[in-house]
């Protein structure tokens, strides 16, 4: 139901709600974006998508890079995509902005340490806003959904919907009860909310208080970012989050005192309480800001200092080896108050000779192998230990099994959504010939079983690689990255990354092969 609920919201409450004309006279007459960051945010996330595509800059390098337009087309024509835009009625193109904002970082970080995921609504309080120029008319998604939801789960789970919409400052808020969501990381209700004002359509999911306080149209002062105010207000792209004093006790992080410049280094970014990025998207050149906020100006002295030796040294060992970039140049520091601002202004140019420098750029002709390469090609031999003792060796599943193979890690958030995904997909295949394997990157065997045991993975078939076998193999360069090889030992498919919608694909093609 989980999938079921996330996914058609992410469908239809774009523009499900505003059809209702529930305006309210408490309606606030005009909405922002930056409603989403209420009194108690911490990590805030700001994106202006239409201002950065209308940028000069960005022009500028899709004339030069044909494939990054390229790449978003071809996002555009993805099925899932052209479902999503049919059903709402606007497209990537008319989305102006959109924002994220969350309580509960040291919680998060807290969680991350110990190998385990933060509980929405216990741990972590969050809304995500976005900003659409263009009304909608949500008629047909409204009964789309709740016809979807009773088709998979039932006539009473449909009731329970529709009883669970209401109006709420103009706007229309669908409240998902936790129970119907299924998941173990989230401990409270989530709500779907959206409004149109002025020919503008704004959407918003999240906990009911913070979506909520989104409607509300600032009525509640938010959260003033000191790392944010030290930068420039003309910006497309912000991010901002506090650093807990807690976060450098952490093992892994201590700093010895026994040298007097690792002591001032250790006391310098023991002061550090906030970390804020801008970015400005101008006609021919980007500028990129980082702000960190220290407890005090006598910290963001030192600091300052460090950055500035660090700049330094930098710069001579570049100019020593007769290769220095241009945009070392353009590096500034500056300590402002309990600030250290460090800016930079980015040239297209820039690109191409950082390109050059590290070929593994997003520019640079020798760029990464990419594993779709391996659609079609004979799987390559791997043979790895098993978490349970044993050893798993591909090759002797040919002529026998489909194999799936799940490359992914505990630490790895978007790992740990698919893998259940994945899953689903797979397990009820298990009598017809198709075997999973989740092939873990580089962790020893007491976390992944302490993980396994707490998701109740217990049946989880786990290799593991702890000497980039699999990586040099398969071409793994991201996680999760999920690869299906026929009963011929030939690769047939491979998804990087997560997708709502990675079982439903995984299962289609493994039909598809085991009709063959």
């Amino acid at each position: 139901m989980k999938q079921t609920l996330l996914a058609l919201s992410a469908l239809t409450a774009v523009s499900l709600f505003s059809g209702f004309s529930l305006n309210g006279a408490d309606a606030p007459k005009s909405l922002a974006i930056e409603n989403a960051f209420g009194p108690k945010s911490e990590m805030t996330f700001r994106l202006r998508i239409k201002e950065i595509l209308e940028s000069g800059f960005v022009k500028g390098l899709m004339e030069q890079h044909p494939e990054i337009a390229e790449g978003i087309e071809q996002a555009k024509q993805d099925d899932d995509f052209k479902q999503f835009t049919d059903l709402i009625g606007f497209g990537f193109e008319d989305i102006e902005e959109m924002a994220f904002a969350a309580v509960g970082v040291e919680a998060i970080m807290e969680a991350q340490a110990q190998g385990e995921e933060p509980k929405i609504g216990e741990d972590v309080e969050f809304v995500f806003a976005v900003r659409i120029a263009k009304g909608s008319n949500p008629q047909k998604l409204l009964g789309h959904l709740f016809e979807k939801a009773e088709e998979e789960e039932g006539t009473e789970v449909r009731k329970q919907l529709e009883k669970s919409v209401e109006s709420f400052k103009g706007a229309t808020l669908l409240n998902i009860p936790r129970e119907l969501m299924k998941d173990d990381e989230i401990e409270a209700d989530v709500s779907l909310g959206m409004r149109s004002i002025d020919k503008e359509t704004f959407f918003a999911i999240g906990l009911a208080d913070q979506v909520k306080g989104f409607f509300s149209g600032g009525e509640k002062q938010g959260r003033r970012s000191k790392a944010l105010e030290a930068l420039t207000p003309k910006r497309q792209f912000s991010f901002a989050m506090p650093i807990p004093p807690g976060v450098w006790d952490q093992a892994g992080l201590e700093v010895g005192n026994d040298n007097p410049l690792f002591a001032g280094l250790a006391n310098a970014v023991k002061g550090i309480r906030e970390f804020g990025l801008a970015v400005s998207f101008a006609e021919k050149s980007i500028g990129i800001s980082a702000a960190i906020t220290c407890a005090d100006a006598q910290s963001a002295l030192a600091l300052w200092t460090m950055a500035q030796a660090g700049l330094g040294m930098a710069q001579l060992a570049a100019a020593g080896d007769g290769n220095a970039p241009p945009i070392l140049g353009r590096i500034k520091t500056q300590a402002k108050a309990e600030n250290v601002v460090i800016s930079v202004e980015v040239l297209p140019e820039d690109l191409e000779q950082l390109g050059d420098l590290a070929p593994g750029a997003a520019f640079s002709e020798d760029s990464e192998p990419d594993p779709e390469e391996l659609i079609g090609e004979e799987a390559p031999d791997l043979v790895l230990p098993m978490l349970d003792g044993g050893k798993f060796d591909l090759s002797k599943h040919r002529g026998k099994e489909v194999v799936v193979l799940d490359f992914w890690a505990t630490w790895c958030g978007p790992c740990v959504k698919a893998l259940p995904e994945v899953m689903k997909a797979t397990n009820p295949l298990k009598e017809k010939g198709v075997v999973l394997y989740a092939v873990n990157q580089g962790e020893e065997a007491k976390p992944i079983r302490k993980f396994l045991n707490r998701k109740k993975w217990n049946d989880l078939k786990v290799a593991l690689d702890n000497d980039d076998l699999s990586s040099d193999a398969f071409l793994v360069s991201g996680i999760p990255q999920t690869v299906i090889i026929d009963k011929e030992g030939v690769v047939r498919s491979v998804h990087v990354g997560f997708s709502p919608n990675i079982g439903k694909k995984l299962r289609r093609e493994l039909d598809e092969i085991l009709a063959e």
